[in-house]
Protein backbone atom coordinates (compact mmCIF):
# COMPACT_ATOMS: atom_id res chain seq x y z
CA UNK A 1 0.00 0.00 0.00
CA UNK A 2 1.66 3.09 -1.23
CA UNK A 3 0.68 6.68 0.31
CA UNK A 4 -1.70 7.35 -2.64
CA UNK A 5 -3.20 4.03 -2.53
CA UNK A 6 -4.08 5.58 1.88
CA UNK A 7 -4.84 9.26 0.60
CA UNK A 8 -7.63 6.90 -2.53
CA UNK A 9 -8.58 4.51 0.46
CA UNK A 10 -12.17 6.22 -0.75
CA UNK A 11 -12.77 3.47 -3.72
CA UNK A 12 -15.72 4.58 -6.45
CA UNK A 13 -18.98 3.27 -5.62
CA UNK A 14 -21.09 4.78 -8.27
CA UNK A 15 -24.27 6.46 -7.85
CA UNK A 16 -27.66 6.55 -9.58
CA UNK A 17 -28.12 10.03 -8.83
CA UNK A 18 -24.91 12.09 -9.21
CA UNK A 19 -24.23 11.73 -5.26
CA UNK A 20 -27.24 13.65 -4.48
CA UNK A 21 -27.21 14.45 -0.69
CA UNK A 22 -29.58 13.10 1.73
CA UNK A 23 -32.22 16.30 2.85
CA UNK A 24 -33.78 16.57 5.74
CA UNK A 25 -37.26 18.81 6.35
CA UNK A 26 -37.57 20.23 9.44
CA UNK A 27 -40.98 21.33 10.36
CA UNK A 28 -41.51 24.98 11.92
CA UNK A 29 -45.19 25.66 12.09
CA UNK A 30 -47.04 25.64 8.31
CA UNK A 31 -44.09 25.61 6.96
CA UNK A 32 -40.46 23.15 6.04
CA UNK A 33 -37.28 23.97 5.86
CA UNK A 34 -34.37 21.96 4.68
CA UNK A 35 -31.91 20.95 7.45
CA UNK A 36 -29.78 18.47 6.53
CA UNK A 37 -26.46 20.15 6.58
CA UNK A 38 -27.22 21.51 10.30
CA UNK A 39 -28.34 18.33 11.45
CA UNK A 40 -24.94 16.64 9.41
CA UNK A 41 -26.78 14.24 7.56
CA UNK A 42 -26.46 15.63 4.50
CA UNK A 43 -24.49 12.39 3.51
CA UNK A 44 -23.91 11.14 0.05
CA UNK A 45 -23.70 7.97 -0.19
CA UNK A 46 -26.97 7.11 -2.26
CA UNK A 47 -29.62 6.85 0.35
CA UNK A 48 -32.82 4.32 -0.46
CA UNK A 49 -34.83 4.27 2.66
CA UNK A 50 -34.85 5.55 6.20
CA UNK A 51 -36.90 4.29 9.21
CA UNK A 52 -37.04 5.52 12.71
CA UNK A 53 -36.34 3.61 15.80
CA UNK A 54 -35.20 3.88 19.14
CA UNK A 55 -32.32 1.67 19.44
CA UNK A 56 -31.16 2.65 23.21
CA UNK A 57 -34.77 3.08 24.84
CA UNK A 58 -33.79 7.03 25.79
CA UNK A 59 -37.12 8.11 24.54
CA UNK A 60 -36.05 9.74 21.56
CA UNK A 61 -36.09 8.77 17.72
CA UNK A 62 -32.68 7.29 15.91
CA UNK A 63 -32.29 6.49 12.38
CA UNK A 64 -31.40 3.38 10.37
CA UNK A 65 -30.96 4.86 6.74
CA UNK A 66 -30.14 2.14 3.92
CA UNK A 67 -28.00 3.10 0.94
CA UNK A 68 -26.08 1.45 -1.49
CA UNK A 69 -23.07 1.04 0.52
CA UNK A 70 -25.00 -0.25 3.03
CA UNK A 71 -26.69 -0.26 6.13
CA UNK A 72 -26.32 3.37 8.68
CA UNK A 73 -27.42 3.31 11.94
CA UNK A 74 -27.52 6.64 13.54
CA UNK A 75 -28.04 7.50 17.20
CA UNK A 76 -29.92 10.53 18.32
CA UNK A 77 -27.64 12.56 20.40
CA UNK A 78 -29.07 15.81 20.37
CA UNK A 79 -29.05 17.87 23.58
CA UNK A 80 -32.56 19.21 24.88
CA UNK A 81 -33.13 21.81 26.71
CA UNK A 82 -36.50 22.03 26.30
CA UNK A 83 -37.98 19.05 28.69
CA UNK A 84 -39.89 17.91 25.95
CA UNK A 85 -41.82 14.49 26.45
CA UNK A 86 -43.20 11.60 24.65
CA UNK A 87 -45.34 8.74 24.69
CA UNK A 88 -44.96 5.37 23.39
CA UNK A 89 -47.82 2.75 22.74
CA UNK A 90 -47.52 -0.96 22.06
CA UNK A 91 -50.96 -1.98 20.74
CA UNK A 92 -52.12 -6.11 21.25
CA UNK A 93 -55.52 -6.40 19.88
CA UNK A 94 -57.89 -9.92 20.98
CA UNK A 95 -57.50 -10.87 18.04
CA UNK A 96 -53.75 -11.54 17.98
CA UNK A 97 -50.59 -9.28 16.26
CA UNK A 98 -52.80 -8.70 12.80
CA UNK A 99 -55.84 -7.42 14.29
CA UNK A 100 -53.38 -4.25 15.16
CA UNK A 101 -53.38 -2.88 11.93
CA UNK A 102 -55.31 -0.71 11.13
CA UNK A 103 -56.12 1.00 14.40
CA UNK A 104 -56.13 4.51 14.63
CA UNK A 105 -54.47 5.90 18.14
CA UNK A 106 -55.82 9.53 19.25
CA UNK A 107 -53.96 11.02 22.08
CA UNK A 108 -55.12 14.41 24.00
CA UNK A 109 -51.59 16.25 25.64
CA UNK A 110 -50.74 19.95 26.42
CA UNK A 111 -54.47 21.66 25.13
CA UNK A 112 -53.14 19.65 21.23
CA UNK A 113 -54.41 16.25 19.81
CA UNK A 114 -52.14 13.47 17.89
CA UNK A 115 -53.37 10.86 15.38
CA UNK A 116 -51.34 7.96 14.35
CA UNK A 117 -52.31 5.00 12.99
CA UNK A 118 -51.03 1.32 13.32
CA UNK A 119 -48.57 0.48 10.49
CA UNK A 120 -45.72 -1.93 9.79
CA UNK A 121 -44.47 -0.12 6.74
CA UNK A 122 -43.23 3.64 5.73
CA UNK A 123 -41.15 3.71 2.75
CA UNK A 124 -39.27 1.80 0.42
CA UNK A 125 -39.34 -1.98 1.46
CA UNK A 126 -39.13 -0.64 4.99
CA UNK A 127 -40.44 -2.34 8.08
CA UNK A 128 -40.64 0.14 11.16
CA UNK A 129 -41.83 -0.30 14.69
CA UNK A 130 -45.33 -1.91 16.15
CA UNK A 131 -44.72 0.42 18.70
CA UNK A 132 -46.70 4.25 18.03
CA UNK A 133 -44.36 7.33 18.88
CA UNK A 134 -45.33 10.49 19.83
CA UNK A 135 -43.67 13.92 20.76
CA UNK A 136 -45.65 15.78 23.42
CA UNK A 137 -43.76 18.81 23.45
CA UNK A 138 -44.47 20.02 27.18
CA UNK A 139 -46.60 18.38 28.08
CA UNK A 140 -45.80 15.89 30.77
CA UNK A 141 -49.28 13.82 31.10
CA UNK A 142 -51.33 12.40 28.46
CA UNK A 143 -54.98 13.87 29.13
CA UNK A 144 -56.75 10.96 27.22
CA UNK A 145 -55.91 8.14 24.86
CA UNK A 146 -58.30 6.37 22.89
CA UNK A 147 -58.04 2.94 20.31
CA UNK A 148 -60.41 2.90 17.40
CA UNK A 149 -59.60 -0.92 16.97
CA UNK A 150 -60.24 -2.80 13.57
CA UNK A 151 -63.07 -5.31 15.02
CA UNK A 152 -65.08 -1.68 15.65
CA UNK A 153 -64.07 -1.42 19.85
CA UNK A 154 -63.05 1.74 20.90
CA UNK A 155 -61.15 2.18 24.50
CA UNK A 156 -60.57 5.36 26.10
CA UNK A 157 -57.91 5.90 29.05
CA UNK A 158 -57.11 8.70 30.90
CA UNK A 159 -54.74 10.54 33.13
CA UNK A 160 -51.61 8.13 31.69
CA UNK A 161 -48.09 9.51 32.66
CA UNK A 162 -45.79 10.28 29.22
CA UNK A 163 -42.16 9.47 29.15
CA UNK A 164 -43.38 5.59 29.42
CA UNK A 165 -44.44 2.62 27.31
CA UNK A 166 -48.56 2.29 27.08
CA UNK A 167 -49.25 -1.64 26.44
CA UNK A 168 -52.78 -1.30 25.56
CA UNK A 169 -54.80 -4.57 25.37
CA UNK A 170 -57.96 -4.29 23.26
CA UNK A 171 -61.25 -4.25 26.30
CA UNK A 172 -58.27 -4.14 29.22
CA UNK A 173 -59.64 -1.34 31.63
CA UNK A 174 -56.30 0.21 31.73
CA UNK A 175 -53.05 0.26 29.76
CA UNK A 176 -50.03 -1.46 31.38
CA UNK A 177 -47.43 1.05 32.24
CA UNK A 178 -43.50 0.43 31.87
CA UNK A 179 -40.53 2.17 31.48
CA UNK A 180 -38.54 2.09 28.45
CA UNK A 181 -35.77 -0.35 28.57
CA UNK A 182 -32.77 2.16 28.24
CA UNK A 183 -28.78 1.54 27.39
CA UNK A 184 -26.79 2.16 30.64
CA UNK A 185 -24.70 5.09 30.15
CA UNK A 186 -21.39 3.31 30.22
CA UNK A 187 -22.55 1.25 27.66
CA UNK A 188 -22.44 3.93 25.25
CA UNK A 189 -19.00 4.46 24.20
CA UNK A 190 -18.49 0.22 24.00
CA UNK A 191 -21.91 0.36 21.21
CA UNK A 192 -19.08 -0.36 18.45
CA UNK A 193 -17.25 -3.49 19.88
CA UNK A 194 -14.65 -4.00 17.30
CA UNK A 195 -13.05 -6.55 19.52
CA UNK A 196 -15.33 -9.37 19.48
CA UNK A 197 -14.04 -12.97 19.11
CA UNK A 198 -12.48 -12.82 16.15
CA UNK A 199 -8.85 -11.15 15.60
CA UNK A 200 -7.27 -7.88 13.67
CA UNK A 201 -4.71 -9.49 11.41
CA UNK A 202 -1.30 -7.47 10.93
CA UNK A 203 1.74 -8.07 9.33
CA UNK A 204 5.37 -8.00 11.13
CA UNK A 205 7.90 -7.00 9.36
CA UNK A 206 8.66 -10.61 7.57
CA UNK A 207 5.42 -10.11 6.48
CA UNK A 208 4.12 -12.96 8.63
CA UNK A 209 0.25 -12.43 9.84
CA UNK A 210 -0.09 -11.78 13.43
CA UNK A 211 -3.39 -11.31 14.81
CA UNK A 212 -4.11 -8.83 17.15
CA UNK A 213 -6.79 -10.33 19.61
CA UNK A 214 -7.61 -7.69 22.36
CA UNK A 215 -8.54 -8.74 25.84
CA UNK A 216 -7.17 -11.95 24.89
CA UNK A 217 -4.19 -11.74 27.64
CA UNK A 218 -6.54 -10.19 30.13
CA UNK A 219 -4.60 -6.87 29.24
CA UNK A 220 -5.84 -3.22 28.28
CA UNK A 221 -5.02 -2.51 24.99
CA UNK A 222 -4.08 0.72 22.65
CA UNK A 223 -4.21 0.58 19.32
CA UNK A 224 -2.64 3.16 17.06
CA UNK A 225 -2.47 3.49 13.08
CA UNK A 226 0.44 5.85 11.59
CA UNK A 227 1.98 6.27 8.97
CA UNK A 228 5.44 7.58 8.76
CA UNK A 229 5.08 10.88 6.64
CA UNK A 230 1.69 11.73 8.66
CA UNK A 231 2.90 15.40 10.64
CA UNK A 232 0.09 14.30 13.45
CA UNK A 233 1.88 11.11 14.08
CA UNK A 234 5.24 12.76 14.87
CA UNK A 235 3.49 14.84 17.15
CA UNK A 236 1.99 11.98 19.68
CA UNK A 237 5.09 9.56 19.12
CA UNK A 238 6.54 10.77 22.78
CA UNK A 239 2.97 10.15 24.40
CA UNK A 240 2.84 6.28 23.20
CA UNK A 241 6.69 5.69 24.03
CA UNK A 242 5.76 7.39 27.62
CA UNK A 243 2.62 5.12 27.93
CA UNK A 244 4.32 1.82 26.62
CA UNK A 245 6.91 2.53 28.95
CA UNK A 246 5.05 3.84 32.46
CA UNK A 247 2.10 0.98 31.57
CA UNK A 248 3.67 -2.21 32.70
CA UNK A 249 2.22 -5.46 32.27
CA UNK A 250 -1.40 -4.05 32.60
CA UNK A 251 -1.05 -2.48 29.11
CA UNK A 252 -0.36 -3.39 25.51
CA UNK A 253 0.61 -0.46 23.28
CA UNK A 254 0.66 -1.88 19.67
CA UNK A 255 1.92 0.39 16.23
CA UNK A 256 0.39 -0.51 13.07
CA UNK A 257 1.85 1.27 10.05
CA UNK A 258 0.04 1.83 6.89
CA UNK A 259 2.91 2.63 4.99
CA UNK A 260 4.25 -0.71 3.52
CA UNK A 261 7.85 0.48 3.43
CA UNK A 262 9.04 -1.47 6.60
CA UNK A 263 12.27 0.82 6.50
CA UNK A 264 10.69 4.14 6.72
CA UNK A 265 8.48 2.51 9.41
CA UNK A 266 12.30 1.34 11.05
CA UNK A 267 13.46 4.67 10.53
CA UNK A 268 10.41 6.11 12.17
CA UNK A 269 10.43 4.20 15.14
CA UNK A 270 14.35 4.89 15.70
CA UNK A 271 14.31 8.50 15.44
CA UNK A 272 11.44 8.47 18.47
CA UNK A 273 13.36 5.62 20.33
CA UNK A 274 9.71 3.78 20.24
CA UNK A 275 10.27 0.20 21.77
CA UNK A 276 6.89 -1.11 21.67
CA UNK A 277 5.43 -3.73 18.92
CA UNK A 278 5.20 -2.06 15.58
CA UNK A 279 3.09 -3.76 12.73
CA UNK A 280 1.89 -3.34 9.72
CA UNK A 281 -1.54 -2.76 8.25
CA UNK A 282 -3.87 -5.11 6.19
CA UNK A 283 -6.43 -4.70 3.31
CA UNK A 284 -8.67 -6.81 6.27
CA UNK A 285 -7.57 -4.84 9.26
CA UNK A 286 -8.23 -1.38 8.05
CA UNK A 287 -11.40 -2.39 6.77
CA UNK A 288 -12.57 -3.68 10.36
CA UNK A 289 -11.76 -0.65 11.88
CA UNK A 290 -12.92 1.74 9.23
CA UNK A 291 -15.59 -0.21 7.31
CA UNK A 292 -15.67 -1.30 3.75
CA UNK A 293 -14.65 2.05 1.35
CA UNK A 294 -14.58 3.94 4.15
CA UNK A 295 -11.94 7.18 4.37
CA UNK A 296 -9.36 6.54 6.20
CA UNK A 297 -8.45 8.86 9.27
CA UNK A 298 -4.67 9.21 10.82
CA UNK A 299 -3.73 9.09 13.42
CA UNK A 300 -6.31 6.69 14.70
CA UNK A 301 -5.90 5.05 18.49
CA UNK A 302 -7.94 2.76 19.78
CA UNK A 303 -8.71 1.66 23.52
CA UNK A 304 -9.64 -1.75 24.36
CA UNK A 305 -10.12 -2.46 27.71
CA UNK A 306 -9.18 -6.33 29.21
CA UNK A 307 -12.32 -8.22 28.02
CA UNK A 308 -11.53 -6.92 24.47
CA UNK A 309 -14.21 -4.36 24.58
CA UNK A 310 -13.75 -1.22 22.21
CA UNK A 311 -14.44 1.55 24.73
CA UNK A 312 -12.90 4.73 23.26
CA UNK A 313 -11.63 5.62 19.75
CA UNK A 314 -9.14 8.71 18.87
CA UNK A 315 -9.42 10.00 15.31
CA UNK A 316 -6.52 12.71 15.65
CA UNK A 317 -3.27 13.31 17.69
CA UNK A 318 -3.48 12.16 21.11
CA UNK A 319 -2.15 12.96 24.33
CA UNK A 320 -0.68 10.94 27.32
CA UNK A 321 -3.34 12.38 30.04
CA UNK A 322 -5.99 11.35 27.32
CA UNK A 323 -5.17 7.78 27.13
CA UNK A 324 -4.08 7.11 30.30
CA UNK A 325 -7.77 9.21 31.31
CA UNK A 326 -9.72 6.83 29.07
CA UNK A 327 -7.35 3.75 30.57
CA UNK A 328 -8.21 5.05 34.39
CA UNK A 329 -11.87 4.92 33.00
CA UNK A 330 -11.36 1.54 31.86
CA UNK A 331 -10.07 -0.13 34.25
CA UNK A 332 -13.61 0.27 36.37
CA UNK A 333 -15.52 -0.34 33.80
CA UNK A 334 -13.63 -3.57 31.97
CA UNK A 335 -16.07 -6.03 33.58
CA UNK A 336 -19.32 -4.24 33.05
CA UNK A 337 -19.25 -4.10 29.16
CA UNK A 338 -19.48 -7.89 28.79
CA UNK A 339 -21.72 -8.06 31.82
CA UNK A 340 -24.03 -5.61 30.59
CA UNK A 341 -24.58 -7.85 27.17
CA UNK A 342 -25.03 -11.00 29.28
CA UNK A 343 -27.57 -9.10 31.57
CA UNK A 344 -29.81 -7.54 29.14
CA UNK A 345 -30.07 -10.74 26.62
CA UNK A 346 -30.81 -13.04 30.03
CA UNK A 347 -33.82 -10.39 30.81
CA UNK A 348 -34.63 -10.69 26.97
CA UNK A 349 -34.80 -14.44 27.37
CA UNK A 350 -36.54 -14.36 31.00
CA UNK A 351 -39.46 -11.69 29.35
CA UNK A 352 -40.44 -14.09 26.74
CA UNK A 353 -40.17 -16.93 28.96
CA UNK A 354 -37.21 -19.00 27.78
CA UNK A 355 -36.06 -19.92 31.18
CA UNK A 356 -33.49 -22.24 30.02
CA UNK A 357 -31.66 -20.09 27.69
CA UNK A 358 -31.39 -17.22 30.21
CA UNK A 359 -29.81 -19.84 32.74
CA UNK A 360 -26.15 -19.94 31.20
CA UNK A 361 -25.75 -16.52 30.58
CA UNK A 362 -26.78 -15.64 33.86
CA UNK A 363 -24.14 -18.14 35.60
CA UNK A 364 -21.73 -16.70 33.40
CA UNK A 365 -22.74 -13.16 34.30
CA UNK A 366 -22.89 -13.59 37.82
CA UNK A 367 -19.21 -15.51 38.09
CA UNK A 368 -18.15 -12.63 36.58
CA UNK A 369 -19.52 -10.28 39.16
CA UNK A 370 -20.88 -12.15 42.36
CA UNK A 371 -21.06 -8.95 44.61
CA UNK A 372 -24.16 -7.75 42.07
CA UNK A 373 -27.39 -8.65 43.74
CA UNK A 374 -29.54 -7.83 40.87
CA UNK A 375 -27.69 -10.92 39.16
CA UNK A 376 -28.30 -13.02 42.31
CA UNK A 377 -31.71 -12.66 42.26
CA UNK A 378 -32.16 -13.40 38.65
CA UNK A 379 -30.12 -16.06 38.71
CA UNK A 380 -32.42 -17.17 41.78
CA UNK A 381 -35.32 -16.52 39.48
CA UNK A 382 -34.24 -18.87 36.52
CA UNK A 383 -33.09 -22.21 39.05
CA UNK A 384 -36.28 -22.12 40.60
CA UNK A 385 -38.03 -22.03 37.11
CA UNK A 386 -35.96 -24.83 35.33
CA UNK A 387 -35.58 -26.83 38.34
CA UNK A 388 -38.73 -29.24 37.50
CA UNK A 389 -37.15 -30.39 33.95
CA UNK A 390 -32.88 -30.87 35.30
CA UNK A 391 -31.04 -33.67 35.52
CA UNK A 392 -30.93 -32.81 39.77
CA UNK A 393 -34.23 -30.81 40.33
CA UNK A 394 -33.48 -30.83 44.13
CA UNK A 395 -29.84 -29.45 43.53
CA UNK A 396 -31.44 -27.18 41.37
CA UNK A 397 -33.45 -25.51 43.93
CA UNK A 398 -31.03 -25.28 46.24
CA UNK A 399 -28.48 -23.17 43.84
CA UNK A 400 -31.92 -21.34 43.45
CA UNK A 401 -32.50 -20.68 47.54
CA UNK A 402 -28.48 -19.74 47.32
CA UNK A 403 -28.92 -17.46 44.81
CA UNK A 404 -32.02 -15.66 46.66
CA UNK A 405 -30.24 -15.69 49.96
CA UNK A 406 -27.14 -13.66 48.39
CA UNK A 407 -29.31 -11.26 46.78
CA UNK A 408 -30.90 -10.38 50.35
CA UNK A 409 -27.67 -10.49 51.83
CA UNK A 410 -25.91 -7.87 49.06
CA UNK A 411 -29.26 -5.61 49.09
CA UNK A 412 -31.56 -6.13 52.33
CA UNK A 413 -34.14 -3.13 50.52
CA UNK A 414 -34.90 -4.86 47.56
CA UNK A 415 -38.74 -6.81 47.67
CA UNK A 416 -38.33 -8.91 45.05
CA UNK A 417 -35.25 -10.47 46.43
CA UNK A 418 -37.42 -11.30 49.63
CA UNK A 419 -40.47 -12.27 47.17
CA UNK A 420 -37.64 -14.73 45.14
CA UNK A 421 -36.14 -15.84 48.35
CA UNK A 422 -39.67 -16.62 49.89
CA UNK A 423 -40.49 -18.48 46.46
CA UNK A 424 -37.66 -20.65 47.27
CA UNK A 425 -37.74 -21.03 50.66
CA UNK A 426 -41.62 -22.45 49.78
CA UNK A 427 -39.85 -24.56 46.96
CA UNK A 428 -37.98 -26.33 49.86
CA UNK A 429 -40.43 -27.00 51.97
CA UNK A 430 -39.64 -24.20 54.80
CA UNK A 431 -42.79 -22.34 54.78
CA UNK A 432 -42.01 -21.08 58.38
CA UNK A 433 -38.81 -19.38 56.62
CA UNK A 434 -40.78 -18.70 53.36
CA UNK A 435 -43.40 -16.78 55.86
CA UNK A 436 -40.46 -14.78 57.55
CA UNK A 437 -38.99 -13.50 53.95
CA UNK A 438 -42.21 -12.47 52.56
CA UNK A 439 -42.81 -9.84 55.91
CA UNK A 440 -39.72 -8.89 55.35
CA UNK A 441 -40.55 -8.27 51.84
CA UNK A 442 -43.92 -6.57 52.88
CA UNK A 443 -42.58 -4.29 55.08
CA UNK A 444 -40.41 -2.97 52.38
CA UNK A 445 -43.29 -2.71 49.68
CA UNK A 446 -46.75 -3.39 51.32
CA UNK A 447 -48.27 -3.03 48.12
CA UNK A 448 -46.26 -5.73 45.99
CA UNK A 449 -48.80 -8.30 44.09
CA UNK A 450 -46.17 -10.92 43.64
CA UNK A 451 -45.52 -10.45 47.61
CA UNK A 452 -49.14 -11.13 48.42
CA UNK A 453 -49.43 -13.69 45.49
CA UNK A 454 -46.84 -15.71 47.16
CA UNK A 455 -47.90 -15.09 50.58
CA UNK A 456 -51.27 -17.08 49.04
CA UNK A 457 -49.50 -20.02 47.99
CA UNK A 458 -47.34 -20.29 51.23
CA UNK A 459 -50.96 -19.78 52.93
CA UNK A 460 -52.27 -22.96 50.72
CA UNK A 461 -49.45 -25.06 51.09
CA UNK A 462 -50.03 -24.68 54.61
CA UNK A 463 -53.47 -25.75 54.72
CA UNK A 464 -54.95 -22.07 55.70
CA UNK A 465 -57.49 -21.04 53.15
CA UNK A 466 -58.96 -18.74 54.37
CA UNK A 467 -55.53 -16.83 54.70
CA UNK A 468 -54.72 -17.68 51.52
CA UNK A 469 -57.96 -16.01 50.07
CA UNK A 470 -57.37 -12.65 51.85
CA UNK A 471 -53.73 -12.29 50.58
CA UNK A 472 -55.07 -13.12 46.67
CA UNK A 473 -58.09 -10.15 47.80
CA UNK A 474 -55.34 -8.14 48.62
CA UNK A 475 -53.08 -8.92 45.46
CA UNK A 476 -56.17 -8.48 43.51
CA UNK A 477 -56.78 -4.47 44.98
CA UNK A 478 -53.01 -4.20 44.58
CA UNK A 479 -52.99 -4.43 40.44
CA UNK A 480 -56.63 -5.02 39.55
CA UNK A 481 -55.65 -4.84 36.07
CA UNK A 482 -53.10 -7.55 35.89
CA UNK A 483 -54.52 -11.20 35.11
CA UNK A 484 -52.52 -13.24 37.10
CA UNK A 485 -53.89 -12.13 40.94
CA UNK A 486 -57.04 -12.18 39.51
CA UNK A 487 -56.37 -15.78 38.46
CA UNK A 488 -55.11 -17.11 41.43
CA UNK A 489 -57.77 -15.83 43.37
CA UNK A 490 -60.48 -17.76 40.80
CA UNK A 491 -58.13 -21.04 41.33
CA UNK A 492 -58.58 -20.50 45.46
CA UNK A 493 -62.15 -19.43 45.43
CA UNK A 494 -62.79 -23.22 43.06
CA UNK A 495 -60.90 -24.83 45.42
CA UNK A 496 -63.05 -23.51 48.62
CA UNK A 497 -66.35 -24.20 46.48
CA UNK A 498 -67.29 -20.66 47.22
CA UNK A 499 -69.68 -20.61 44.03
CA UNK A 500 -71.53 -17.04 45.15
CA UNK A 501 -67.80 -15.38 45.12
CA UNK A 502 -66.52 -17.09 42.80
CA UNK A 503 -69.32 -16.16 40.09
CA UNK A 504 -68.63 -12.82 40.80
CA UNK A 505 -64.73 -13.10 40.43
CA UNK A 506 -65.00 -15.00 36.95
CA UNK A 507 -67.66 -11.99 36.09
CA UNK A 508 -65.25 -9.55 37.23
CA UNK A 509 -62.48 -11.25 35.27
CA UNK A 510 -64.32 -11.79 32.20
CA UNK A 511 -65.13 -8.27 31.91
CA UNK A 512 -61.65 -6.86 32.98
CA UNK A 513 -60.07 -9.00 30.45
CA UNK A 514 -62.35 -9.94 27.52
CA UNK A 515 -58.94 -10.64 25.36
CA UNK A 516 -58.01 -13.54 27.36
CA UNK A 517 -61.21 -15.35 28.01
CA UNK A 518 -61.52 -15.11 24.22
CA UNK A 519 -58.07 -17.03 23.98
CA UNK A 520 -59.01 -19.46 26.89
Amino acid sequence: MTRADVEGARRFRGSFSGFERNRLFVRDGPRFHEAAHGYGLDFEHDGRAVAAFDMDGDGDLDLALLALDGLHVLENRAADERDNHFARVELRASTGPAGVLGATVELAAGGRRYLEPAQLTAGLQTQVSARLHVGLGGAATIERLTVHWPSGHVDTHRGLPADNLLVVDEGAAAPEVKPLARWPERVREGVADIGGDAALLAEDGAGARRPIVPGADGRALVLNLWAPWCAACETEAPALRELASAGGSALEVVSVSVEPDRAKAAAFFARHRLTHPSLFATDALIERLFGAGAELTLPATFVFDPTGSLRRAFYRAVTRAELEAALASETSASRAAPLLGLRELAGVHIEAGAWQEARPLLLRAAALEPEDAELQRMLARVELATADGSPDPAARRRGGLAAASRATQLNPEDDRAWQVLATARWAAGELPAAEEALARGLALAPDSADLWMTRAAVHQAQGRLAEALAAARTAVAAEPARADPHRLLLALLSARGDSLELREARERFERTFPHLVARE
